[in-house]
């Protein structure tokens, strides 16, 4: 369905995992566990982003702003449009202002990507110097940082730009070691252990609202939780527990786009249906990816545009 020649297999199939783990975190899951998600599945994305991120092919800031109009822009407006229009109809308590952009949606991922895309594009274009760019990063870091002890919210998920900056920035120069990481299970699984643990420490973060809760074990939680999922997604055999994954990090963008409203849809159904709350969530979970897949498939076949392809 993607015909993209240039993908990374192991990183669709760790997209896959973190956006099927998003999707858990916005259904009813223990708290414990929702915390151990929000711990890194939003930054990983951020990180993946700028590992992905070759300043050699892109040289003028207009070309690169027409790709990610394209890319993010036109995905954003597409699916505001779709479930703004679907809203008139049904209203799921999600909507798009004009003055501060979503506010109950995973949309908001692609307005904030977008400008760290941009902002990004800049300092790395300019700050080639390796210690100059760490500075910046820094810097970048202890602002999103600031906004959150200040409690200030931008809109259009603004506020997100510098703590997603600092992410993007990592990846970017880590890229090398991440894509040349080997591991075997037994330190993956220890890393999990880890990851588990630190999650637990932190009160439930959330990267829209630039809610960090530590300082130090929120990025600590991010970086090794995506360094787990990356050794997770290298190891895992052949199969089709992979093959979900990786066709769900190729089509991630659909995922984040449609899964919320979908879920919405599904929660009030089902409130009217006399199931036990617990066999109601997952077969709420089953459906809700039994109609992602279909709606992904109507997508390519007939508006890829809408994606941005």
């Amino acid at each position: 369905m993607n015909k993209n020649n240039d993908r990374i297999d192991w990183v669709d199939i760790a997209k896959g995992i973190a956006i099927f783990l998003m999707v858990c975190g916005h259904t009813s899951v223990p708290q414990p566990i929702n915390k151990f998600i929000y711990s890194f599945h939003m930054p990983l994305f951020f990180i993946v982003s700028g590992m992905l991120f070759n300043p050699i092919k892109y040289h003028f800031l207009g070309v690169y702003f027409k790709k990610m109009v394209k890319s993010l822009l036109v995905p954003y407006i597409s699916f505001t449009i779709i479930i703004e229009l679907f809203g008139l109809v049904n209203d799921v308590g999600i909507h798009w202002r004009i003055n501060e952009g979503w506010d109950g949606a995973a949309l908001w991922f692609l307005e904030a990507l977008f400008f760290v895309e941009l902002l990004m594009f800049l300092v790395i274009n300019k700050f080639t110097q390796k210690r100059t760019l760490i500075f910046i990063l820094l810097l970048f870091s202890l602002a999103g940082l600031c906004l959150y002890l200040l409690n200030i919210h931008l809109p259009y998920e603004l506020h997100v730009v510098f703590w997603g900056s600092s992410l993007y920035g990592l990846g970017y120069l880590l890229k090398y070691r991440l894509k040349n990481l080997n591991v075997g299970w037994l330190i993956t699984l220890f890393f999990l252990l880890v990851m588990v643990v630190m999650s637990q420490l932190n009160p439930r973060i959330d990267m829209r609202s630039n809610y960090q809760g530590n300082y130090l074990f929120n990025n600590l939680g991010a970086i090794i939780g995506t360094l787990t999922i990356f050794m997770l997604s290298k190891n895992l055999k052949a199969g089709r527990v992979t093959s979900f994954f990786r066709f769900w990090g190729q089509n991630s963008l659909i995922v984040v786009c449609l899964s919320q409203i979908l879920n919405y849809e599904l929660k009030s159904a089902f409130a009217l249906l006399p199931i036990p709350y617990g066999l109601s969530s997952s077969i709420r979970h089953f459906l809700l990816w039994v109609i992602m897949y279909y709606a992904t498939v109507i997508i390519w076949k007939y508006v890829p545009f809408i994606i941005g392809k």
